[in-house]
C-alpha cells in the first residue's frame, strides 16, 4: 500500500493542468455548438445507417433480384444458344484433358506438327497454346 501512495504522489507532482487547452474554458457554449455542427453535417449518413439497420436479409435479396433475375435469364439464354450451335465447325487445338482421353494416332509430336494437322499448336492449356 505504501508503494501505491508513493506512486500516486509522484504522478500528482508530474501532473500538468490541461484546462487551458479546453475550448469551453473560454466559451462555455463551445461543446453544444460543436455537437450541433457535427450532427448537422452527419445527418444524411446517420439516416442512411438507420435505414440499413432496418434492412433484412429478405429485403436485400429482393433488391438484388431486380438486377440479378434479368442477367441470369440472359446468361441462361446465351448458354442455351451456345449449346445448340454446331460444335463440329472445325477441329481447333485440343485441350489437355481432351488429348488425354482422345484416341489419337501414335505419332510423335514433331511428326504431328510437320503434317500441318495442328493449326495453332498441339495442346491448349488454360488460355495459352503450347
Amino acid at each position: 500500500m505504501r508503494n501505491d501512495e508513493k506512486n500516486r504522489d509522484v504522478i500528482e507532482e508530474r501532473a500538468v493542468d490541461l484546462g487551458s487547452l479546453d475550448p469551453a474554458a473560454v466559451d462555455e457554449s463551445y461543446w453544444a455548438r460543436f455537437r450541433f455542427r457535427v450532427m448537422t453535417a452527419t445527418a444524411d449518413e446517420l439516416f442512411r445507417r438507420r435505414l440499413i439497420a432496418e434492412t433484412t436479409v429478405v429485403g436485400v435479396m429482393q433488391g438484388w433480384s431486380r438486377a440479378l433475375a434479368p442477367v441470369a435469364a440472359l446468361a441462361a439464354a446465351l448458354a442455351g444458344f451456345l449449346l445448340l450451335q454446331d460444335v463440329t465447325r472445325g477441329a481447333g487445338p485440343l485441350a489437355l484433358e481432351e488429348a488425354l482421353v482422345a484416341e489419337l494416332d501414335d505419332q510423335t509430336l514433331p511428326t504431328f506438327l510437320d503434317d500441318g494437322e495442328a493449326n495453332d499448336g498441339a495442346f491448349q492449356f488454360a488460355a495459352e497454346t503450347f
